[in-house]
């Protein structure tokens, strides 16, 4: 089912719409990695089982962050069932590689036994999965990684919006300044290089036109020095660059 973003009204007009018989299959990332937003996901859930369908999580940006670690179906405190599909990467707040898929002993049985992509690939090596699993449990068992990285990007977005600077931030490690003009996200870019800051400039087909901004990821490992160091520069190309 194809909807307009994290729009419930639109994608309920579109299940009604769907031959009852015929399972759909409604997908959205947890937290969208362009914005940072979060999946309206007890709506979604809702609107699943209401009208026969299969949600499909991709929680890439949310496992180790958001519910405890557990992802966005934590977040929003719901249980898994069978119409919820929960799958993600290894390879962010896990430190890994690799991926998951989490869903009914049904599923996972027919996967394993029918999924082409699985059963004629390379298997991680044990040694990985050790490390995956144990990557996960301190994820889970320890807050204090997260209670940290949320500090850190809570102090971040008051120090920029009291300057003034409009900065979107949904309760998630990614922000998001619009710029709009393509070349001026670029130029921006280039010029937190010069002070040895890396931040994405997104532009089109990623984002709609015209939409075109930096997005700025926090990471538990970023030291205070470091936002403060982001802050005060951030002031200065935003008064240089945005409005000089």
């Amino acid at each position: 089912v194809i909807y307009k973003h994290n729009d419930v009204n639109d994608l309920e007009d579109k299940l009604k719409k769907n031959i009852p018989e015929r399972l759909s299959f409604i997908i959205t990332d947890g937290v969208f990695s362009m914005e940072g937003d979060i999946a309206p996901l007890k709506d979604i859930v809702f609107l699943a089982k209401k009208y026969n369908s299969v949600v499909i999580i991709d929680d890439a940006h949310a496992t180790g962050v958001l519910g405890e670690g557990k992802g966005t179906l934590f977040h929003y405190g719901l249980k898994p069932d069978e119409n919820i599909i929960q799958v993600g990467t290894l390879s962010k707040a896990v430190g890994s590689y690799g991926a998951f898929i989490c869903g009914s002993n049904t599923l996972i049985d027919f996967l394993t036994n029918k999924m082409r992509t699985g059963i004629f690939s390379t298997g991680l090596s044990p040694v990985q999965n050790f490390i995956s699993l144990s990557n996960l449990r301190i994820l889970i068992e320890d807050n204090y990684r997260r209670e940290n990285l949320f500090e850190k990007v809570s102090y971040l977005y008051k120090k920029l919006k009291d300057s003034g600077v409009e900065i979107n931030f949904y309760g998630t490690p990614i922000l998001t300044y619009i710029v709009g003009d393509d070349k001026t996200a670029i130029e921006i870019r280039d010029k937190f290089l010069e002070h040895g800051i890396f931040i994405q400039a997104i532009r089109p087909p990623t984002v709609p036109e015209g939409t075109a901004r930096l997005r700025i990821t926090v990471s538990y490992k970023h030291e205070w020095k470091d936002i403060k160091k982001l802050i005060k520069i951030f002031k200065n190309l935003y008064s240089e660059v945005c409005h000089g």
